[in-house]
């Protein structure tokens, strides 16, 4: 070889031999790295900060609402405030402070959506846990994706997450189940009368038209109506049974508090339900919305007219006391019982006619 191309040759050489070195040198550190996370906890420090959490964020495609600490307890701001279920959010506690590494996976953002790690954006699937203290400092933060089950090696159950500020996700050891709706993360159960405990209710509409419906025997299958017209008959009873179901398992959409809903006088409707072992449940809705759904507030009472039940008391007591400040959304299948009117119920007789002769 010519010497005046022999050094060109040899750098050329040489540089290709250092990016090789320095190539697997960057891989066996990374490998390292890999392999001294596999096992260990995602976030380490977390469990001694539990006592100071004092919100966890939930970001989705669709929107974020948080989860507040209360003096009184824990409060799902996804919810109006209302109070949020203490033992969920104990177990997602429990789920972040145990989360641990298991198998690193990829570094592809193209890849992401397939396990559900891709940054929270329209469309995608991913949730973004952001636990915060007091002073808004961040004490956690993660991006949840798919549980995984069945996976060889794991002691537990799995699911993916990649943390926000890096490419790499991990398949990581551990339940961390953060998918519930907004209203989910609250006990979402209202008030829960069923059609046969019904003795007596009253709808009265925004006209002043009222609707009252009756069982005249306790052991009568039917209720019937109290104030039937003259020259009426009931006609479908269907429409008595519908009405009846009106508190039958009563779970909200949505919740806030009552002061910030417009129940004006003569806007929507009034109902109460006696139920036969002395229970009072009133109800007051405001005027539909738009989309025609309906905010209700509910209080409760006790029938004055018999001894109430010992269950009937402590429900009493549970409606006022947690329930009265509270306005809920109820699904449309519940308040569309409210707008029954009575000439959808009873038709009228017919005059017979003159005598035959």
């Amino acid at each position: 070889m010519r010497r005046d191309l022999e050094l060109p040759v040899l750098a050329v050489v040489t540089a290709v031999m250092v990016a090789a070195a320095a190539w697997a040198v960057g891989e066996r550190y990374g490998t390292v790295a890999l392999e001294q996370k596999e096992g260990g906890l995602v976030f380490p420090d977390l469990q001694r900060h539990v006592a100071s959490i004092s919100s966890v964020e939930l970001a989705r495609a669709g929107g974020g609402f948080s989860l507040n600490r209360q003096p009184e307890g824990w409060a799902n701001m996804g919810a109006g405030g209302y109070p949020a279920r203490q033992t969920r959010i104990e177990k997602m506690m429990g789920g972040l402070v145990t989360l641990s590494y298991f198998e690193p996976k990829t570094t592809r953002a193209d890849l992401y959506p397939k396990i559900e790690v891709e940054d929270v954006a329209k469309d995608a699937n991913s949730t973004r846990v952001t636990v915060k203290d007091e002073s808004g400092a961040v004490l956690a933060d993660v991006i949840v994706g798919k549980a995984k089950t069945g996976v060889a090696g794991l002691d537990r159950d799995g699911v993916y997450i990649r943390l926000p500020d890096e490419e790499r996700a991990w398949l990581a050891e551990g339940a961390l189940d953060v998918r519930y709706d907004a209203a989910d993360w609250s006990d979402r159960s209202v008030v829960d009368v069923r059609a046969g405990a019904v003795g007596f209710m009253s709808v009265t509409h925004a006209d002043g038209e009222v609707v009252e419906i009756y069982r005249e025997r306790t052991d009568d299958a039917d209720l019937t109506v109290k104030n039937l017209p003259p020259n009426a008959e009931i006609e479908h009873q269907y429409q008595i049974d519908y009405m009846s179901n009106l508190l039958d398992n009563v779970s909200f959409v949505d919740a806030r508090r009552a002061d910030r809903v417009d129940f004006e006088e003569g806007s929507g409707f009034r109902a109460t339900v006696v139920s036969t072992n002395g229970l009072v449940v009133m109800m007051r809705t405001a005027g539909p919305g738009e989309d025609d759904t309906v905010w209700v507030q509910f209080d409760a009472d006790l029938a004055k007219e018999f001894e109430p039940t010992d269950d009937a008391r402590k429900e009493a007591e549970r409606i006022s006391s947690r329930l009265s400040e509270w306005a809920f959304l109820l699904p449309r299948a519940k308040t569309e019982r409210l707008k029954v009117r009575l000439d959808e119920i009873v038709g009228y007789k017919q005059d017979g006619g003159g005598e035959e002769g």
